[in-house]
């Protein structure tokens, strides 16, 4: 779980804020945003394994457009000291994370045993204790839920308590994906500084899938991936001069991989309408920015050229191997819950 925190937070910036500065810094103080509702859409390719991970991500300091549900406990005493609560919700189960500094381990764990019937109650769930432990100067406690979730009409209800309806933009994505993948999964995130209850609020739905195999030219195409015919900003993104509403594709591979075309086409500069692409080899980026404008683009994608690989390769599978070697260490006395894909 705390790979998975560190994974969402460093994804989040990256889409939202195109990771200009620490991810601490840019997720967790609300004084950092660009504006008070950030939204981005992340896109991480990996040609070695012909495997996609799209996650779309919104979030704002203003709880008039993103909140957590009615009644759930956000302003009690015992949650001064955390820093984030996250929930996460797929087909095959549910988890609850908190993470609290300044505290110490058996104090973490009594703020949480005491909390978690609040939270149970307002999304309906079971959770139970899965682990706890320290991680630097965090004390995260993780419960779960395996009980299996009709995950469609639950995203709906979730999405209605915790968005304002007029938001639109990248949210507009959040079911398309939920009805149409099945490796689906949506997230709601808390997050402050400790001592305070300043909280900042997201959202996040992410899912994993494949690419045609080959060598040769491959196109990434968002809209395609987003199950959309359509993609616009927020109106709440909008800064003045441009729309805090990005797109992020990091295409990555173990051999020289080239671009070959965008649309809409490319542009010199960030931010303006278009996509900034950089490539250095093995890896091609590209940030899709809407500039000034919020006609929707009813055409967006990356096309590149090389080699995809159609199956893990006796190194890769050894690779894995390892990490998931070092992640059972890592979680340790924890016991194994396969919830997420």
């Amino acid at each position: 779980m705390r790979r998975l925190i560190v994974l969402f937070v460093l994804l989040f910036a990256m889409a939202c804020l195109n990771c200009g500065k620490s991810v601490k810094a840019e997720f967790s103080a609300q004084s950092m945003l660009p504006s008070p509702y950030v939204e981005g859409i992340s896109i991480i390719v990996n040609c070695t394994t012909a495997s996609v991970t799209t996650q779309v991500s919104i979030q704002s300091n203003d709880t008039s457009l993103i909140r957590f549900p009615e009644n759930s406990p956000m302003n009690d005493s015992r949650l001064e000291n955390a820093t984030i609560v996250i929930l996460w919700f797929s087909s095959n189960g549910s988890m609850l994370n908190y993470a609290f500094s300044n505290i110490s381990l058996t104090q973490a764990e009594t703020y949480a045993e005491g909390l978690t019937p609040s939270f149970n109650t307002v999304f309906g769930r079971n959770f139970e204790l899965n682990s706890s432990g320290t991680y630097n100067d965090y004390v995260n406690v993780t419960y779960v839920d395996n009980a299996p979730l009709d995950l469609v009409p639950y995203a709906e209800w979730l999405i209605g308590e915790c968005l304002n309806e007029t938001v639109g933009g990248f949210s507009e994505t959040f079911l398309n994906i939920i009805t149409s993948e099945g490796t689906a999964t949506i997230g709601i995130i808390a997050t402050k500084e400790p001592g305070t209850f300043e909280w900042m609020y997201g959202i996040i739905v992410t899912y994993s899938s494949s690419i045609p195999t080959g060598t040769g030219e491959h196109t990434i195409d968002v809209l395609e991936l987003l199950h959309s015919n359509s993609l616009a900003p927020s109106s709440y993104s909008y800064m003045g001069k441009y729309y805090v509403s990005m797109v992020m594709i990091m295409i990555n591979s173990n051999e020289t991989i080239n671009f070959v075309s965008c649309e809409p086409p490319q542009q010199s500069l960030p931010m303006m309408r278009g996509w900034y692409i950089t490539s250095l080899g093995n890896s091609i980026q590209g940030t899709f920015s809407f500039g000034d404008s919020s006609t929707p683009v009813t055409e967006l994608y990356i096309k590149f050229s090389g080699k995809v690989v159609p199956e893990f390769t006796s190194i890769a599978i050894l690779l894995v191997t390892f990490a998931l070697v070092t992640l059972i260490a890592l979680l340790k006395p924890s016991k194994k819950h396969p919830i997420f894909p």
